[in-house]
């Protein structure tokens, strides 16, 4: 067995109907709680710096979780 064989990947599982349905809710899960614990770093890291000035561009992050997590709400309503 070579070493390229080692490092290739297994194939990707084609789903359809209820499998495919119940994979993407667990991703826009994971997704949730992806954007969940970015904002709560920020949040931290915008309390402890306690600088309204410091911290301003930090701001500008939360909307982009905010369609970041839309978008991956949406596939899964879809």
């Amino acid at each position: 067995m070579s070493s390229a064989e080692n490092l290739s990947s297994p194939a990707l599982v084609k789903r359809y109907g209820t499998d495919y349905t119940k994979e993407v809710w667990k991703d826009a899960a994971r997704t949730g709680l992806a954007v969940g614990i970015a904002a709560g770093i920020l949040w931290m890291l915008m309390t402890l710096i306690a600088g309204p000035s410091r911290t301003q561009a930090l701001l500008g992050v939360y909307p982009i979780l905010g369609i970041w997590f839309a978008i991956d709400f949406i596939w899964a309503i879809s």
